[in-house]
């Protein structure tokens, strides 16, 4: 269940759920942080976190669906001219 005692929203991305960005924001937020996560995806945020540590600088960012052609031409090389 969700914070709102819905639906975990992370798990329903693509369905047609109307509050779908929520759950990846949330997600994000949740890395960013420095509290303890005790949500039933704790775990995942806990390991995501200790290997973050591994990398001199690290940050954890949301990009929207429309903003994604463009962040994959840029890693992918070919948006560089």
């Amino acid at each position: 269940m969700g914070r709102s005692g819905g639906p975990n929203v992370t798990s329903r991305i693509g369905s047609g759920y109307p509050y779908r960005y929520v759950g990846v924001t949330s997600v994000v937020s949740r890395l960013s942080s420095t509290d303890p996560d005790f949500s039933e995806i704790g775990a995942f945020i806990w390991e995501a976190r200790q290997r973050s540590k591994a990398f001199s600088t690290c940050a954890f960012r949301f990009t929207p669906r429309n903003s994604n052609r463009a962040a994959h031409l840029l890693a992918a090389g070919d948006g560089m001219g």
